[in-house]
């Protein structure tokens, strides 16, 4: 999983991928029963500070190639925060499954931090 998260959070380079690089990492998987979708809960430790407002502009405003190159399939806006302290939630959000995007939410700074 944490391997995985580096690939999403990387960059092109080229005709490859270079992995994202945070200073820690540590993934945890939440599957749910859902015929559909799952959770996921990460933490990561970056090498600078972030802020809650930088992190979610930056998941906001990300895009990659299948945006850059219009490909039909790809959401225009890949990554979606919600705001509410409960979302996402696979069964609740099920509708906005046709968006094809990752629905992000319950951003916080852990205890240690």
């Amino acid at each position: 999983m944490q391997q995985e998260t580096q690939k999403i959070l990387g960059d092109f380079m080229g005709d490859s991928l270079r992995p994202f690089s945070a200073k820690g990492e540590c993934g945890h998987c939440n599957r749910v029963r859902w015929s559909t979708d799952h959770t996921v809960a990460v933490s990561v430790e970056f090498e600078r500070k972030a802020s809650k407002d930088d992190i979610i502009r930056a998941l906001v405003n990300y895009r990659s190639v299948p945006q850059s190159v219009d490909s039909p399939s790809a959401p225009p806006q890949p990554v979606i925060y919600m705001e509410e302290n409960d979302r996402p939630q696979p069964r609740r959000d099920v509708e906005r499954r046709a968006w094809n995007g990752v629905f992000v939410g319950r951003l916080c700074r852990s205890a240690g931090a």
